[in-house]
C-alpha cells in the first residue's frame, strides 16, 4: 500500500498524458463497498543509512564507542554519519515522521534533496505531486482498500477514463524521420515479443476478381529476420456484412476500417487460419494505433507491442457449415464477453435484449436454456431475434452515495453474451467465473441473490 507504488504512479500517468486521461471515483460502481480515498501527498522517506537487524528483527544497535568510531569516519570522508537509533521499546515522540529519522531514515523533502548517487532508485516521480497538480489531479478518487475494513485482502485501485484528446507521439523528431524504404509502399510498423526488431510494413497488391486492390499488411520480424506476425484489414465485404448484422456504427463501422485478423506465424497454420479463410479472431485497432496511426509512425519502431487492440470478435466454429446458416442474414462471430461493455456504445439494439433484474439473474444460471425460461416479454424481443449472437444487457440504476436531493441516478451496465442455437434456446456464453463476479456485484448493489455457486442461482422472493 505504499504510496511510491500506487498513486505516485498514478500521478506521472495523469502528468504524462494530461488533457487525455482523468480519474474516476469507481465507488459509484460499488457503494456498498469500503474504501479510503487515495492520497494527495506523502513523505520520502531513504533506508540509505540504515543497520542491519538482529535475529528477532529489530534494528542492531551498536555498542557507543563502536557508533562514535564510524560517525567520526562518516564525517571525515564526508558521507553522512549513520543515525543511532533509540533504545529497543523507546517511547514514540508522538511524530511519525520523526520516530522514521529517530530511526534512521533519511527524509527527502524535494527531489533536489537525493543525493545524486541515489537518484536510480528515487526518481522525481516518486515525490507526491505539487499543490496546483493536487487540484486537477484528483488522487482522492483512487480507492485505498485495507483488510480490516472489508474482511478482505488489501489492494488499490485507481479507475481511468480515456478522454476525446488526441495522442501526441512523444518524439516529435524521431516521427517526423523518413520511414526505410522497402521492396513495396511502406505503409506501417508493427511489433513483436521483447526480443524482436519491429520491421516496416508492406502494402501488398493482390488480385482480385476483375482488378487490383491494396491489401493493407503490418509485418513483424524476429531478430533473426524470419516473419512472426501480421496484422491484417478484414476485406471490406466481411466488414460490412458484420457490420450490418451487429448494427456496428462510428468507430466499429467500415468507414473506420479499424477491424483486423492477427497472424502468428509461430502456430501451426491450421490453428492461424481456417481453411476457409475465416480467422478464429477479430482484434479492434483504434485509429491511433492502426494504418492511418502509429503502426506507420517511424517514430514507433522503438516499441515492442506483442499485441494491439481489443479482442472484439470470436468464430463459432461450424456454424457457416450449418443447412439452415444464410450469409444474408447470419454471421459467424459473436461478441467476445471481455469487449461487449467497450463496444456497446458502438453498437446499435439489433442485437441486444434489454432485460429486467430477474430476468438477467434467470441468465447467471448459464449455459443452454430454453427461451421460456424468461419473463413473456423478454421472451418476444428475443424470438424477434434472428440466429446467432445476442447480447443481454440489464441497466442497474442507484442513487451515488451521499446524493443530493433531486440527483440523477447512477447507471450501470451489466452484459451477458449469449448465442441463440434456435428459436427455442439460447446459451449463455459467459464462464462461471464472469457470471460469479456479475452476481457478487448485483449482490453488492442490493439485489437480494442467493449466496450459492452460480448454477441455479435464484432471486430470492
Amino acid at each position: 500500500m505504499s504510496p511510491y507504488e500506487d498513486e505516485a504512479v498514478v500521478a506521472e500517468l495523469l502528468r504524462l498524458h494530461k488533457g487525455q486521461l482523468e480519474l474516476v471515483d469507481a465507488r459509484q460502481f460499488v457503494p456498498n463497498f469500503k474504501a479510503r480515498p487515495g492520497l494527495s501527498s506523502w513523505h520520502v522517506l531513504d533506508d540509505l543509512n540504515l543497520g542491519g537487524v538482529d535475529a528477532d528483527g529489530n534494528m542492531a544497535r551498536l555498542a557507543p564507542e563502536v557508533a562514535a568510531e564510524r560517525a567520526a569516519e562518516a564525517e571525515k570522508d564526508g558521507r553522512v554519519p549513520p543515525v543511532v537509533p533509540p533504545p529497543v521499546g523507546a517511547p514514540s515522540s508522538g511524530d511519525y515522521l520523526q520516530d522514521a529519522v529517530n530511526l534512521g531514515y533519511v527524509h527527502h523533502k524535494v527531489f533536489a534533496d537525493v543525493p545524486e548517487r541515489r537518484r536510480r532508485v528515487y526518481k522525481e516521480s516518486v515525490f507526491a505531486p505539487s499543490a496546483e497538480e493536487q487540484e486537477w489531479m484528483h488522487l482522492e478518487r483512487c480507492m485505498r482498500c485495507v483488510p480490516h475494513d472489508e474482511d478482505s485482502g488489501g489492494f488499490f485501485v485507481a479507475t481511468l477514463r480515456k478522454l476525446e484528446a488526441p495522442i501526441v507521439a512523444a518524439d516529435a523528431e524521431a516521427e517526423a524521420a523518413p520511414a526505410p524504404a522497402t521492396t513495396a509502399n511502406a505503409t506501417a510498423t508493427a511489433t513483436a515479443t521483447a526480443t524482436a526488431e519491429v520491421a516496416a510494413a508492406n502494402t501488398t497488391a493482390v488480385e482480385d476478381g476483375g482488378g487490383e486492390t491494396e491489401k493493407e499488411v503490418a509485418v513483424v520480424k524476429t531478430s533473426n529476420n524470419k516473419q512472426y506476425v501480421t496484422y491484417e484489414a478484414i476485406s471490406p465485404e466481411l466488414h460490412a456484412r458484420i457490420a450490418d448484422f451487429f448494427d456496428f456504427t462510428g468507430e466499429l463501422a467500415p468507414a473506420a476500417k479499424c477491424l483486423y485478423v492477427r497472424h502468428d506465424k509461430s502456430q501451426p497454420e491450421s490453428e492461424r487460419l481456417a481453411t476457409g479463410g475465416m480467422a478464429a479472431k477479430i482484434y479492434y485497432v483504434p485509429r491511433a494505433m492502426g494504418f492511418s496511426g502509429c503502426m506507420q509512425a517511424d517514430a514507433y519502431k522503438r516499441l515492442r507491442i506483442v499485441q494491439a487492440g481489443l479482442s472484439l470478435l470470436t468464430l463459432r466454429k461450424g456454424v457457416d457449415k450449418r443447412e439452415d446458416f444464410e450469409a444474408k442474414h447470419q454471421c459467424e462471430y459473436r461478441i467476445s464477453q471481455d469487449a461487449v461493455a467497450a463496444v456497446a456504445p458502438f453498437m446499435g439494439q439489433k442485437r441486444t435484449a434489454r432485460l429486467g433484474v430477474e430476468d438477467f439473474v434467470t441468465l447467471l444460471k448459464g449455459g443452454i436454456m430454453p427461451v421460456t425460461s424468461l419473463s413473456t416479454e423478454v421472451q418476444d424481443v428475443v424470438k424477434g431475434i434472428s440466429l446467432g449472437a445476442v447480447v443481454a444487457a440489464h441497466d442497474f440504476s442507484y442513487l451515488a452515495p451521499g446524493a443530493a436531493a433531486g440527483a440523477q441516478p447512477v447507471v450501470h451496465t451489466f452484459y451477458a453474451v449469449c448465442w441463440k442455437n434456435n428459436p427455442n434456446f439460447i446459451n449463455v456464453m459467459v464462464s462461471k467465473v464472469e457470471l460469479e463476479e456479475m452476481a457478487f456485484t448485483l449482490r453488492g448493489l442490493g439485489v437480494d441473490i442467493a449466496t450459492d455457486h452460480v448454477q441455479g442461482v435464484v432471486v430470492k422472493k
